[in-house]
């Protein structure tokens, strides 16, 4: 999708879909999509069934040469083999049973290999004849629509069974992981909020694979899209600084985003807004401090959603919170609500006054107060 130049365009355009983090997984909205689709079709189908209606040949044959495309394609160009997700996940799901059912159950495990590939081209070919035997034989099944219904369902069934039991089936040992944690998340969350994040690449949820560690890195399909253009002016895609970043520049970069190990920061305060790059603002943030006789940040409550902070300054300014930003965020200062200012477009800032106050970071995407 990132290829595709009005895919682009929409997405630079809507901060809505600029917030989804794994756009490879947005397919899962074609379910119920497909589900009505079924539906209609076999409720076409059953009418078709009890009338002597004729499906146009040219619309026939459209149909013909779809199928005949989808099966070239499946034969011919769905190669799983190489493929680094499927490797890495449903494919060693399938070697390990192939590998299992082997020592017990030949047949099984033949049948279970099939699943590396060949196995979608075989039942898009049993489609195909199905489909066939639908609209050139329609008298066969002609007022027995519960059989067709059997006949679809049951074809799933099969195809699906064997996928859908090795699934999530396999124990942790497998895959050399444990993820087990008896910590309570919030006390967990804490601890990470004052820890040092991570900066390297990202390969799902990274959070538990790096002992509970936030993660800077954006995920390897698309990220938040302003975050992601900002890193990469400092950083490549495995989390190493680029060659003509300067050691004081890679210093404050590492500050602000909380890599830095010696002083880790999530939460800014500055006397403008409008810089031009995070450079710019850790040197504003440097200066202001260095010359305040009174800045007081204090976390008092941090949940994930929510993030509650103490302040106390002598002067007007602003509190960055580097956290990417989406429709969602609200902030209450002193019980009030208030606008959150975009820093470069996409973390968290907010406008404040000398003395002390209560600021409330609030993420609310059902718009509910509790």
């Amino acid at each position: 999708a990132g290829d595709s130049f009005i895919f682009s365009f929409i997405l630079q355009k809507v901060d809505y879909l600029q917030n989804l983090r794994q756009w490879a997984r947005i397919n899962i909205i074609l379910i119920p999509i497909m589900a009505l689709l079924l539906s209609y079709a076999l409720q076409y189908y059953e009418k078709f069934l009890n009338t002597s209606f004729k499906i146009n040949k040219l619309f026939k044959f459209l149909i013909y040469f779809l199928i005949f495309t989808i099966l070239i394609v499946q034969f011919f160009l769905i190669k799983y083999n190489g493929n680094p997700y499927w490797d890495q996940w449903q494919g060693a799901r399938i070697n390990f049973a192939v590998d299992y059912l082997s020592r017990t159950n030949l047949l099984l495990s033949s049948f279970a290999k099939l699943y590396q590939g060949p196995i979608f081209f075989i039942f898009g070919f049993l489609s195909s004849i199905f489909v066939f035997l639908f609209l050139e034989k329609k008298l066969i099944l002609q007022n027995k629509p519960s059989a067709i219904s059997a006949i679809l369902i049951g074809f799933a069934f099969i195809e699906l069974f064997f996928l859908a039991n090795i699934q999530w089936s396999l124990e942790g040992k497998q895959w050399s992981k444990n993820y087990k944690s008896d910590d309570n998340i919030l006390k967990t969350l804490n601890r990470s909020f004052e820890e040092s994040s991570i900066n390297t690449r990202v390969k799902g949820n990274t959070f538990y694979k790096h002992n509970k560690t936030f993660s800077l890195n954006y995920i390897d399909n698309f990220g938040y899209d302003l975050h992601s253009r900002i890193y990469d002016l400092y950083f490549d895609r495995t989390g190493q600084p680029l060659d003509d970043l300067s050691k004081d520049d890679l210093r404050k970069v590492n500050l602000f985003y909380g890599t830095d190990k010696n002083l880790v920061k999530r939460v800014f305060f500055t006397k403008d807004i409008n810089h031009k790059s995070i450079i710019e603002f850790i040197d504003d943030y440097e200066n202001i401090t260095s010359q305040m006789k009174t800045l007081k940040i204090q976390k008092t409550f941090y949940s994930g959603n929510i993030l509650k902070l103490l302040i106390n300054t002598d002067v007007d300014g602003y509190i960055t919170y580097v956290d990417n930003w989406d429709p969602n965020w609200e902030i209450k200062i002193n019980g009030k609500k208030n606008n959150i200012i975009k820093f470069l477009n996409t973390y968290k800032s907010v406008k404040v006054k000398s003395g002390q106050s209560t600021i409330i970071f609030n993420y609310n995407p059902w718009k509910i107060n509790f």
